[in-house]
This record gives C-alpha cells, structure tokens and sequence, in this order.
C-alpha cells in the first residue's frame, strides 16, 4: 500500500514540474545597437563599506598586572579633601571640648594654628580616620586600615587636653625642680 501511495505522490510531482516547462520562454527584448557617444555612460559603483575596528579602552578597568591592594591605598589617599585630612593625627592638638548636649563637641588646633570643630563621625588624619567618641577630655580617633594580605584593621588614636603649667599645679612643681 504504501509503494502505492509513493508512486502517486511521484507521478503527481512530475505532472506539476511538466507543466511548468510547456509555456513558452517569454520574448527576449531586441537588442538596440549602441550609437558611439563621446563619453561611456556612468557606471555607479557603491562605496567600499568601512569594516568595524575594535579599539581597547582602559578606562575604568583595573591594570591585571597591579596588586588589588595597591587600589584600596590609593583609594583612601584620594579620599575627601577635608581640612583636616592633610594632617597626621600626632601633629593635631586638642585644645577644647564640650560635653553635656546631646552632640559632644570637640575643636582640635593644627600645626597652623587653625583650629577645626569636630564632632563625632568628622574625618580627620590622613588615613580616613574618623572621630568614634568625644568624652570629657579626651577624642577617640578610629583609622582603618589594611594588612599586606588584605585583612581591615581598626586602630584608636586618644587625643588628650594638653593642660599649661599654669592650671596643673603638679606640672609646674615638676617644671620648676
């Protein structure tokens, strides 16, 4: 049966493709002859399309041949560009603090002379320290750093009040020996 179907299937294919070829070939146009003209006519030919080049761009990736760590240094050297943040914390004086309000306040003097209020969360000191506490007589700094395997690590400054001879009586005594 179905050798049957197969050869009725074939048989109706070459009938369709036979009657494709009895129609006659349309007429082909007459060639008109070529009068010698001073100039060719114009043959357009399409621009050459310009084929994509790939260019590298740098920016804003990491160089594969820096450690990491070298980002995370430059990193906090750029930091903020606060007053404060060009000084080391050992060449800042604290000079005066105010406590009993809600928000402690503290004024540390630079090696200028200037003198910078600063409460907590303030940046202070070249290495993006910040101040954690204002207490009585003392500021507690936290810089944050990192060990040459990546690790952070907190380290506390404590800012004291230098007192004068003058109001420290046991001061002057020792001076004045």
């Amino acid at each position: 049966m179905n050798g049957l179907l197969k050869i009725k299937r074939s048989l109706l294919v070459l009938a369709v493709l036979g009657a494709g070829c009895d129609s006659a070939a349309p007429p082909r146009a007459a060639a008109r002859p070529v009068a010698p003209s001073a100039k060719p006519p114009a043959i357009e030919i399409p621009a050459p399309v310009a084929a994509e080049t790939y260019s590298y761009s740098p920016l804003g990736k990491r160089d594969p041949f820096r450690s990491p760590l070298d980002d995370l240094i430059i990193s906090q050297e750029v930091g903020s560009q606060c007053p404060l943040c060009k000084w080391e914390l050992d060449q800042l004086k604290l000079v005066a603090v105010i406590t009993g309000t809600g928000n402690p306040v503290a004024m540390l003097e630079d090696p200028d002379g200037v003198g910078h209020v600063v409460r907590q969360g303030t940046q202070v000191g070249r290495r993006n320290g910040k101040v954690s506490t204002v207490g009585r007589q003392e500021v507690v700094i936290a810089e944050v750093g990192h060990d040459p395997f990546g690790k952070a690590i907190s380290n506390k400054t404590v800012l004291k009040i230098a007192h004068s001879p003058s109001e420290n009586p046991q001061a002057t005594s020792l001076l004045d020996e």
